[in-house]
């Protein structure tokens, strides 16, 4: 189990306009993979009034996929959360399994049911200097994600100030200024959506 802070931002511009602003900033490919999310929730919590509540409820079947090898996941998220809707930090725990349906046949045999999936394609880009950023393709929307622990260069960010420094000096419109945007909050909402 891991307790960390992140920063991700949902960016309002394409992957091209993307590419040539961290290339203006020094960032490089440094890898790529796919994460595919199954989200079931128990049943006595699938009305939640919030969807902080719900999330915290749930539990992700999750497979990562970077070629030829794949990881499959049971994968426990709690995000912490502000007044202002600033996430404090986030506790992460997995499992590893051998089958997803497997897994998936459990959680629904012990009273879980479906919430929704998440499909995110991921490119990791770093600089020399260690920072390191993900782009993330969620669904039909794009991210920027910055946590605190550099996974490929090691490096540590000292302070949530740093890495929101490195996104502003990208030059890229952010969603509503906000820093703190939730990926599965923001699918729930465009799902919602679809069904009113």
């Amino acid at each position: 189990m891991k307790l960390e802070n992140e920063i991700t931002v949902e960016i309002l511009t394409n992957k091209e306009n993307f590419i040539k602003a961290i290339s203006n900033n020094g960032f490089k490919l440094e890898k790529e993979f796919d994460i595919n999310d199954i989200y079931l929730v128990k049943k006595e919590f699938e009305n939640c009034p919030t969807y902080n509540n719900l999330l915290n409820n749930s539990i992700l079947i999750r497979e990562i996929t970077e070629k030829p090898n794949a990881k499959k996941l049971i994968t426990y998220k709690q995000k912490h959360i502000d007044d202002k809707g600033n996430i404090l930090n986030q506790i992460n725990a997995d499992v590893e399994i051998n089958n997803i349906d497997d897994a998936y046949n459990m959680l629904k045999l012990i009273g879980y049911t479906d919430l929704m999936k998440i499909r995110d394609h991921i490119s990791v880009y770093k600089k020399d200097n260690g920072d390191e950023l993900a782009l993330q393709f969620v669904n039909d929307r794009i991210y920027i994600e910055i946590e605190e622990k550099c996974e490929h260069t090691g490096k540590r960010y000292e302070s949530l100030e740093y890495m929101k420094s490195i996104i502003t000096n990208l030059n890229l419109p952010i969603k509503n200024g906000n820093y703190y945007a939730k990926k599965a909050e923001d699918i729930l909402s465009d799902r919602k959506e679809k069904m009113d």
